[in-house]
């Protein structure tokens, strides 16, 4: 309850996760409307007036949308979704939502300490490999009949990261 919260010097509340908490005033289930809504605006009334972060972790349906009542996602300042491929060791954080400021992207590695943010993305993208002068596959490098390599940048975010494109020729 927001009453024990406030005898304790917090600097920041993580609530995992905002659908499945209640407020024993309110008689719906946890997940409605109504319950999502009390308790979120709850915990965003004590992060006002106390200056305490608050981060609020939702669950998501499989095709990635914030599961149960949109109304969550219009009380918060930002929409956060942590994404990532099971196959690779790479996690994006993409912003949905950012009232203060342009949506950005942050790209993390995954090792055994847990996250490490990637300094430098573009490295991810554009390969070492390099265009052989007269050489074959066998040697280091693009193989014969690979077009010169294009890069580009993302521009969905202030955050720029190149691309890399590579195409096949035929003589």
């Amino acid at each position: 309850s927001t009453h024990s919260v406030r005898a304790l010097p917090y600097k920041a509340i993580i609530v995992d996760s905002i659908q499945v908490m209640t407020l024993p005033h309110e008689s719906s289930q946890p997940g409605s409307v109504v319950q999502v809504k009390a308790c979120a605006t709850q915990l965003l009334r004590y992060a006002k007036t106390s200056g305490v972060p608050i981060i609020m972790v939702g669950h998501i349906t499989k095709g990635g949308e914030i599961a149960g009542p949109k109304v969550l996602e219009h009380l918060v300042d930002v929409v956060l979704n942590l994404e990532g491929d099971p196959n690779s060791d790479h996690r994006w954080l993409r912003s949905r939502k950012n009232r203060f400021g342009a949506n950005e992207v942050g790209i993390f590695e995954l090792g055994e300490r847990g996250l490490k943010g990637v300094i430098n993305p573009s490295e991810m993208f554009v390969s070492s490999l390099r265009p052989n002068e007269g050489s074959n596959s066998d040697e280091q490098g693009l193989p014969n009949g690979v077009a010169w390599t294009i890069t580009t940048e993302d521009s969905s975010s202030t955050r720029a990261f190149a691309a890399e494109v590579q195409a096949l020729t035929h003589d």
